[in-house]
């Protein structure tokens, strides 16, 4: 899952700003690392009401936990509110995000 995204170099002296530099920098995971799961919230709640929807866990009476929150069995109508509502959420966290750096 590496990533390649755009940087720049900007100087700025009070309301002017002026482009120095810019490139690319492809950001890799250190995936020696397995415990670290790289989803965030939506995205493992999502996998979790897909599975159960899906019907890939054994136990009908479903229980998974991700960061405190619980989904135990519900009905399939709320299982499908749920997914939409991860869904519509999943852009909002995949967004740009810009990182402001000082230069001394």
């Amino acid at each position: 899952m590496p990533a390649v995204v755009p940087w720049q170099g900007v100087a700025v002296k009070s309301d002017i700003r002026k482009l120095l530099t810019s490139g690319k920098i492809k950001l890799v995971p250190d995936l020696s690392d397995t415990s670290v799961d790289f989803r965030d919230y939506p995205e493992k709640m999502l996998a979790a009401v897909d599975a159960v929807l899906e019907g890939r866990l054994d136990d009908p009476i479903t229980e998974v936990e991700y960061n405190g929150r619980r989904l135990k069995y519900l009905p399939v109508n709320e299982l499908l509110d749920l997914s939409k509502m991860f869904l519509t959420t999943l852009p909002q966290n995949q967004r740009i995000q810009t990182i402001f750096c000082r230069w001394r």
